[in-house]
């Protein structure tokens, strides 16, 4: 084949490749959804938080005392002569061991007795437990223990 063959030969092969590419290219392009002019667009952040606002107006706020969020969880009374310190995660599988086993008869034998009083620490490993501490400080502190041995005892299907 001599040169200017060849030549002739990817003339319509060319020529194919440029209207394929064109056609794609016009498919694509009209597929997209027009967009609406800048001045008449909402951004839907805003319209969400007027929303909410209005809400607002309509229900009534829960307020929840930061003081008391972070104030020291005790179980038992703080006047039994001892103490007991306990800092756990809620993700760590010691811990909730210790909780679904343990906890329970000390509880009985020394806290329930007024023998001794336990002050609980948050020790978050993770983010998942980080999360757990804080909606458990948000409940009211008669509820809170409750809470905590009900996380420890469901570690299996709520921490991993």
């Amino acid at each position: 084949m001599t040169d200017s063959t060849k030549q002739k030969s990817l003339v319509p092969l060319l020529l194919l490749l440029v209207v394929g590419i064109a056609a794609a290219g016009w498919y694509f392009y009209s597929q997209k959804t027009p967009q609406e002019p800048a001045d008449h667009m909402s951004t839907p952040h805003v319209e969400e938080q007027a929303e909410a606002e209005r809400a607002t107006d309509e229900t009534q706020l829960v307020e929840i005392d930061t003081a008391a969020a972070i104030s020291d969880r005790i179980l038992g009374d703080p006047n039994a002569p001892i103490k007991i310190s306990e800092h756990s995660s809620l993700t760590c599988g010691h811990c909730g061991n210790f909780h679904k086993g343990t906890f329970k008869e000390l509880k009985k034998r020394l806290i329930d007795t007024g023998k001794a009083y336990l002050v609980f620490s948050d020790f978050p490993l993770n983010g998942p437990a980080m999360h757990a501490s804080m909606v458990a400080r948000c409940l009211p502190q008669d509820q809170y223990f409750d809470f905590l041995q009900m996380l420890f005892e469901t570690q299996d299907e709520c921490a991993y």
